[in-house]
């Protein structure tokens, strides 16, 4: 929220604290890190926002402060989930109190939290400057807490290539596919998605979306996971195929590495076996392991990675809300 709302705006007079059930961040400061070791199951935050007395008599008039008509809000936002509300906070003796519950398949990236304190009663006799009309004025707004779920790290390489390309065209050498959204190319040594802009104009147009206002922003999102989770599929079974074969890290590129590395906690979310690579190298090994990893695990590992889940659950539930 912004630090111009009147009057007498100031974060270090709501303090809001953060509790955690069924997952155990690592804090920094307003930071709880989740990321290192992403929940799979569902957990709660309980919420307490402390506003003090002290705060209220800068803000309300005398007359008001033998029942103060106050009430407070816990914001809930995530530019990356695309979601965003605001959850009441009772108060519960000195301080205000709610609980928050986080499916983390429902949420990717960071999450930030905080409370406001506002007024919710009217009162028109008062002199100009007291926000007397409910609901008008934000009297105090916490410093906001994040909740990180998933890490941007660090980025090693320019990642794929990924090329508009006429399907339709003789000359691409996809003329047979050119009713297909797009191809995987591999025969370079970093593999590239190569788009069909032989598609509908539509189509072209909502796969190239910017920003997530749009109202077809949750397709786009769809659209782009659901190319991601093939790709991903497909990359990571051919690589799995090569470290059988081998025996061996080594032989990789390093861009199969990453790869390797980044999918072996997603592979084993049920399991979060210690040392997820060690346990990939040995499930590969196995004849029947390897078999049940390339068949079942993988393409969920490859929906985790894409956010499939997520932007599908997202576009579905906002095509129903317009329906």
């Amino acid at each position: 929220m912004a630090s111009t709302f009147f009057p007498y705006k100031s974060s270090d007079d709501v303090g809001l604290s953060l509790t955690f059930k069924g997952a155990a961040p690592v804090e920094t400061g307003d930071l709880f890190d989740l990321s290192r070791v992403r929940p799979s199951k569902p957990f709660s935050i309980e919420i307490s926002v402390l506003l003090s007395g002290k705060a209220l008599q800068k803000v309300l008039h005398a007359s008001e402060l033998s029942d103060p008509p106050v009430e407070v809000v816990v914001r809930v936002s995530s530019l990356t989930s695309r979601r965003r509300f605001v959850v009441p906070a009772p108060k519960s003796g000195h301080s205000y109190r709610c609980t928050l519950s986080i499916r983390p398949d429902d949420w990717t990236g960071d999450i930030t939290i905080d409370a406001a304190a506002v007024r919710k009663s009217g009162a028109s006799n008062l002199p100009v400057g007291f926000a007397a009309d409910k609901g008008a004025q934000v009297m105090y707004v916490s410093a906001p807490k994040t909740i990180r779920l998933d890490s941007a790290g660090e980025v090693s390489g320019s990642g794929l290539d990924v090329l508009w390309e006429d399907f339709s065209d003789p000359n691409s050498g996809l003329s047979a596919y050119k009713g297909q959204l797009f191809a995987l190319d591999d025969t370079n040594d970093l593999p590239r998605v190569r788009l069909n802009s032989s598609l509908a104009p539509q189509v072209v147009q909502v796969l190239n979306l910017e920003g997530p206002g749009s109202p077809n922003a949750p397709l786009r999102d769809m659209a782009h996971s659901l190319i991601a989770h093939s790709v991903i599929a497909a990359l990571l079974s051919r690589t799995l195929l090569q470290v059988r074969k081998d025996a061996s890290l080594d032989q990789l590129q390093d861009w199969q590495q990453k790869l390797f590395r980044d999918a072996a906690s997603h592979l084993f979310l049920d399991d979060s076996p210690s040392d997820p690579v060690a346990h990939l190298l040995s499930e590969i090994s196995d004849d029947e392991s390897f078999g049940q990893v390339l068949v079942f695990r993988v393409p969920l590992a490859a929906q985790s990675m894409s956010k499939l889940g997520i932007s599908t659950r997202r576009a579905l539930i906002e095509a129903a809300n317009n329906a």
